[in-house]
């Protein structure tokens, strides 16, 4: 009984400091580490009401990482141990958040990834909006963000009118942009699911506004990706299945000729310096394949690149990166076990169409990380937990139900 008595206010603190935690992704240095503060008091509080059966995500990343540290401290060839490799297992601590994937905390988890991606909107608009009508502090910004960055080396927003495809576009970037899309996509979701209330479409429509105002390409794609499929699917559960299957036509058309036209657009210097990461990253494959293929060269090392003219230990390119730093085959395993898990169960555990509709959820953000350095750090693994929590008891315990606005 005693027990019982201390243990509700604790897990009550500890509701909190994972609130926090998962709204403080969005933040990056110099604020004091207020990432690193929440995650270890969180976890000082939390340690009791954990799912244990589910530290293996964290112990396989562990294993690959270790394995890759101490192949390339032996055999020469890469510069890890000179690097920041200690990072790693910060970093990859926050794979711990995956054992709090529990029904007791599925309701904070989800209010605070929402609250999370909802702040990340409405910054985006209110600042674009500003900037828009009032050209002085849109250059009073765009002045203060390039001195923080020349300063600091920091670059959590970005202010700028940039071509697309030939168009000038003003936009307002937020770092962490990203997190906006599977928000996007929960909220499709539900509506599926049968809740199309108010506030769900009011979520909708102001994550989809952010992610374009964002001038980022792939944000921008995504967006119109699962609004197109969003449509398609409702077409379906009406049994509109011609005119679902022409929309889905429609979208993947015009989603592989905006890739296309992205891809090759000449205008966009982030499309040049991509390409020219990429051509790096094959130079160093090239190198060597023993490492390419089993090892990597190790979190922390450094490579050089044509896209920045210099040694650098990370790119945009999360997925080419991934491999560098661990080796083909184990980002394989880091895919399949551990990022695609929560998809492959929620896969064979529904048995409705809605469940293609989760495969395109989940593989939005991947695309976008892929373009991001976000698929192996904090904000993907907090992006990670909320799937899975989603998929274990949000999403798959909603059941169809007809109701209007």
């Amino acid at each position: 009984m005693r027990t019982e008595l201390y243990k509700k206010p604790i897990i009550e603190i500890s509701k909190n400091l994972l609130f926090l935690l998962i709204i403080s992704i969005n933040l990056r240095e110099p604020y004091f580490h207020t990432r690193e503060l929440l995650f270890f008091l969180f976890i000082f509080f939390s340690i009791p009401f954990g799912n244990y059966k589910k530290i293996i995500n964290i112990l396989l990343y562990l294993t690959i990482w270790g394995v890759s540290l101490i192949y390339n401290v032996i055999v020469p060839g890469s510069n890890v141990i000179d690097g920041v490799w200690f990072q790693g297992i910060i970093i990859s601590s926050y794979l711990f958040l995956m054992v709090f994937s529990t029904k007791e905390y599925r309701d904070v988890i989800i209010k605070g990834f929402i609250t999370s991606a909802t702040i990340v909107s409405i910054i985006t608009i209110i600042l674009w909006l500003v900037c828009w009508f009032i050209p002085a502090i849109r250059t009073a910004l765009i002045a203060y963000f390039s001195l923080l960055y020349e300063k600091t080396n920091l670059s959590f927003i970005g202010i700028d009118t940039r071509m697309i495809v030939g168009i000038p576009f003003f936009f307002v970037w937020y770092r962490t942009i990203p997190i906006v899309i599977p928000a996007l996509g929960y909220f499709y979701v539900k509506r599926l699911k049968g809740q199309k209330t108010r506030k769900n479409a009011f979520y909708i429509i102001i994550y989809t506004i952010a992610l374009i105002l964002s001038g980022t390409r792939a944000d921008i794609l995504v967006a119109f990706m699962l609004l197109f499929f969003y449509i398609a699917f409702f077409l379906m559960q009406k049994h509109r299945f011609f005119i679902a299957i022409c929309i889905v036509l429609a979208g993947l058309y015009g989603g592989l000729m905006a890739a296309n036209a992205f891809l090759h657009d000449k205008g966009s210097n982030s499309t040049a310096i991509k390409t020219l990461h990429q051509i790096s990253y094959f130079n160093t494959f090239d190198s060597d394949l023993i490492r390419t293929i089993f090892f990597g060269w190790g979190y922390g090392s450094t490579f050089y690149t044509l896209g920045r003219n210099k040694f650098v230990d990370v790119t945009e390119l999360s997925h080419w990166e991934s491999i560098r730093r661990y080796g083909f085959i184990s980002f394989i395993m880091i895919m399949t076990c551990i990022w695609l898990k929560p998809l492959i169960n929620i896969f064979i555990k529904e048995k409705y169409v809605i469940r293609y509709f989760y495969i395109i959820w989940v593989l939005s953000f991947v695309f976008v990380a892929c373009t991001n350095p976000y698929l192996l750090d904090s904000l993907g693994f907090c992006v990670l937990l909320f799937f899975d929590v989603c998929f274990q008891f949000d999403v798959s315990t909603t059941k169809k139900r007809i109701t209007h606005d």
